[in-house]
């Protein structure tokens, strides 16, 4: 047996097993099994790359984010394993590459291109122009032929009301044929099916996609100068062209350096006021004046500080973005420059410290983990950018580094139960007049059978929230509160009743086992009904 053909019963064989898996499943137990089976493949079918640090780092991270899936049901591990599995993969199938970008960009082409690829083999295989031939030949002995039928059938069907009932009959009965294959095979189960191919393919077969591998060859951590000269003509003497017109070019480095000392020397001025005030009124005894609107000094001020951040660092990239590196007389630029970048540190803890504050008034959320993370990732974007000016480095060193930053600090984050930790927090916050109540009908249902044993104290909660000069959350009536938690249970367990064991996680486990009896009376009115569903049926037939 050829190796094409062994292939072709692998990928049909790994097709069953994913529809098995996922159709009508949610993510779960199934995500880390066939993620688990594609990566082990794609392993074997490349050996050489197996020990390669960013190959051992992104299968890690693509297994405990699948596991995380297991253990917590998260939307954010079910993600970053979606992105990480094709991250791993371009690695493994480029072991050349170094940076998530081009990993991601390599894997992402891979999967566009393997289905072509394997169609133009196999058309080769197959010898094109007979396949054509052939093509052409059934075209003429029965399209042409069905064509000349479908036209005379319509001539006699209106030419004959009698002939035209039993066309009509006829008809009928090919529209319930029809309608059946509809239903079976779907659209949406036809996209299943394709959207599956694509993954396997490209997952087992490397489609020599070099281009992503040649562009990052060609790049380098550290930077390199760069001479510019203008081409003269061949009558033209160099050295007088340059005393003539060599000093009148207005972005010469030197004056560059100049306009940008001057920019620096100011921002850096009014920067340190910014802190200065920040650190007088954040860092040590903080507290929130009468009157005074917390929200809008959190969400506001902290967006437009990390934006102002954001926009510093694009400066210093563009001033530090060429020949401007080996200027040997820019020293006070680039002393200038780590006095911004050390500023913008301790702005990145000023709006970390806002942040802290409003958790520590209003309770946990997921836009406020989600800006711990954003300020890590800032602090550690800003540490690179001190590196890339005190030793020249490259874009693509920022690139690289912030990427696989990016990485880690996704992957570590599966690794916490974010609604658990969130719901814990805030029942036993010390403002509990401050709680956001409607989030907890927000977060997932693993937080249910908490919300269910602290009900007495979401209902102090909204007590003590309506002696409040402004109330502004929705639920302030314990049994409203309640119902709609009744509603958002019965419609997870409904949910769980089409679900099999690819679904599984432990985090479902645990909360079905809370509510085995709530689940136990669903499934029994799911199969009385089903019971006088089929018992109608067979009547009708009868």
């Amino acid at each position: 047996m050829n190796t094409r053909r062994l292939e072709l019963i692998l990928v049909t064989v790994l097709a069953v097993i994913y529809h098995l898996l996922f159709w009508q499943e949610k993510f779960g137990l199934n995500l880390l099994l066939f993620s688990s089976v594609l990566t082990a493949l794609a392993l074997v079918r490349n050996r050489q790359n197996v020990l390669r640090p960013t190959v051992i780092i992104t299968v890690i991270g693509t297994i405990t984010s699948g596991a995380s899936v297991i253990l917590y049901d998260s939307l954010m591990a079910k993600i970053i394993h979606l992105l990480s599995f094709p991250v791993m993969l371009g690695f493994i199938y480029q072991g050349e590459l170094r940076s998530i970008y081009y990993a991601l960009s390599s894997a992402v082409a891979n999967f566009l291109t393997v289905p072509k690829r394997l169609l133009y083999d196999s058309s080769v295989a197959l010898n094109k122009k007979y396949k054509l031939n052939w093509l052409w030949r059934f075209m003429k002995l029965f399209f042409i032929p069905l064509m000349t039928f479908c036209l005379f059938l319509l001539i006699y069907n209106f030419a004959s009301p009698f002939f035209g009932e039993y066309v009509a009959l006829s008809f009928t009965w090919l529209n319930e044929v029809f309608s059946f294959i509809w239903e079976t095979i779907s659209f949406s189960h036809l996209l299943f099916w394709v959207l599956g191919i694509l993954i396997i393919t490209g997952s087992l077969f490397d489609a020599r996609v070099r281009s992503f591998v040649d562009q990052e060859g060609r790049l380098s951590d550290l930077m390199k100068r760069v001479r510019k000269t203008k081409p003269l003509g061949p009558t033209v003497d160099r050295e007088a062209y340059m005393r003539l017109h060599g000093k009148k070019n207005p972005l010469g480095l030197k004056r560059e350096a100049y306009v940008s000392i001057m920019l620096m020397v100011l921002v850096n001025l009014l920067l340190v006021a910014v802190n200065f005030i920040d650190i007088e009124t954040l860092w040590y005894g903080f507290k929130v004046p009468i009157g005074f609107s917390l929200k809008q000094f959190v969400h506001e001020g902290t967006f437009l500080l990390i934006f102002s951040i954001l926009l510093s660092m694009g400066i210093l990239l563009y001033f530090f973005r060429g020949n401007q590196n080996f200027y040997a007389k820019n020293k006070w630029l680039k002393r200038l420059a780590y006095v911004w970048i050390a500023q913008n540190v301790l702005l990145v803890i000023s709006v970390f410290l806002r942040n802290y504050h409003y958790i520590d008034y209003h309770g946990l959320a997921y836009r406020r983990i989600g800006v711990i993370a954003f300020l890590l990732l800032t602090a550690v974007g800003l540490v690179t950018l001190l590196l890339k000016i005190q030793q020249r480095k490259s874009f693509y060193y920022l690139l690289r580094v912030n990427s696989w930053a990016v990485y880690l600090v996704l992957v570590a984050m599966c690794f916490v139960n974010w609604d658990v930790h969130v719901v814990n927090y805030n029942l036993g916050h010390h403002r509990p007049n401050e709680i956001d109540i409607d989030n907890y009908l927000e977060l997932s249902p693993r937080v249910y059978p908490i919300l269910y044993a602290n009900l007495h104290v979401i209902e102090q909660q909204m007590r003590m929230h309506q002696n409040n000069r402004q109330v502004w959350v929705e639920h302030t009536d314990p049994f409203r509160f309640h119902d709609a938690l009744d509603r958002k249970r019965e419609l997870y367990l409904s949910e769980w009743l089409d679900y099999g064991w690819p679904s599984w996680t432990l985090a479902d486990a645990e909360t079905l086992e809370a509510f085995k009896d709530e689940y136990q009376n669903l499934q029994a009115l799911r199969q009385a009904s089903e019971a006088r569903q089929a018992a109608y049926a067979q009547s009708k037939k009868r």
